[in-house]
C-alpha cells in the first residue's frame, strides 16, 4: 500500500466519496461537506493505494498539541489485513515527529471491530456520550492517546 498525505481531495474525489458510503452508510458526508470542511477546518488526509485505487483514507484534524481523528475508513473486501493499521502507525509516527501530545476519536460502540482496533493501539477510553448516535440509537465511546509512550525510550 502507498501511503500519502493530502490538503485537499480534488484529485480522487469520486473514489473517496464511495469508499466513505461503502464505510459510512448513512454516516458519510456529501461532496459539500467535504469541501466545506478542507476549507474550513483545515484537515489532513492520509490515503492508502494499491494498484492505483483509493483503498482506504484517515481524516484528521490537529489543532496546537492535540489531534483527533475524524474518520477511517478501509475497503470492506480489504479489512483485518493491517491497512488501517498502517495509516495510524504513519499518522502517530508524523504527530509524535510534530510533538502533539494527546489524539482524540470517538466511535460507536455497537462498532465492536473499530473499538477493538483503538484497544490494540493502546487508546483508552475516558468518556461516553449516552445515545448520542441515532438510527439505530447507540452511545458514543470517547477514547484518546496520550503520547510519552511514544517519546520515552
Amino acid at each position: 500500500m502507498i501511503i500519502r498525505q493530502w490538503d485537499s481531495i480534488e484529485t480522487f474525489q469520486g473514489e473517496l466519496m464511495d469508499l466513505d458510503r461503502e464505510c459510512f452508510l448513512d454516516g458519510a458526508w456529501p461532496i459539500s461537506q467535504w469541501e466545506r470542511f478542507f476549507i474550513h477546518a483545515k484537515p489532513l488526509l492520509l490515503t492508502g493505494f494499491e494498484g492505483g485505487r483509493l483503498i482506504a483514507f484517515l481524516l484528521f484534524t490537529q489543532t496546537l498539541d492535540e489531534a483527533e481523528i475524524l474518520k477511517i475508513a478501509v475497503k470492506s473486501q480489504l479489512r483485518n489485513r493491517g491497512f488501517g493499521g498502517r495509516l495510524l502507525d504513519r499518522l502517530l509516527e508524523q504527530l509524535r515527529i510534530e510533538g502533539i501530545k494527546r489524539l482524540f476519536l470517538e466511535v460507536r460502540q455497537d462498532n465492536l471491530s473499530a473499538v477493538g482496533f483503538y484497544l490494540r493501539h493502546r487508546f483508552l477510553q475516558y468518556a461516553r456520550r449516552k445515545k448520542y448516535y441515532r438510527d439505530p440509537v447507540c452511545d458514543a465511546l470517547l477514547f484518546r492517546l496520550d503520547f510519552p509512550f511514544l517519546t520515552q525510550g
